[in-house]
């Protein structure tokens, strides 16, 4: 991911998860160096649940996973940013991003 994709997707998305085809889409920035974007289902109880959810880390317009997050998954996921997950976070990082630009179509 990079910061100008950050941008853009933070400019159609918020903090208030939002429904679009089959789930809800949210963007948290936490600090002024950290942002969650997570996807959330719809699980048995009528609440939701992320799936995934990743937490970048923004530093010098650099944009790098650093944790995921997935609730809906049996078992629950959590992978933190190490030498091991970088590739990983990486790759799921991407996939949630190209489903968030699909969603809205940016």
């Amino acid at each position: 991911m990079t910061y100008a994709e950050l941008l853009l997707l933070t400019k159609h998305y918020h903090e208030e998860k939002e429904y679009l085809e089959n789930g809800y889409f949210r963007i948290r920035q936490k600090d002024p160096q950290h942002y969650e974007l997570a996807f959330l289902k719809v699980d048995g109880c009528g609440t939701t649940s992320v799936s995934p959810q990743i937490t970048v880390e923004v530093i010098d317009e650099q944009v790098r996973a650093i944790g995921l997050m997935d609730m809906y998954a049996a078992p629950i996921r959590t992978i933190v940013q190490s030498e091991e997950t970088a590739d990983l976070l990486e790759q799921e990082l991407s996939q949630l991003v190209t489903k968030f630009k699909l969603a809205k179509k940016i």
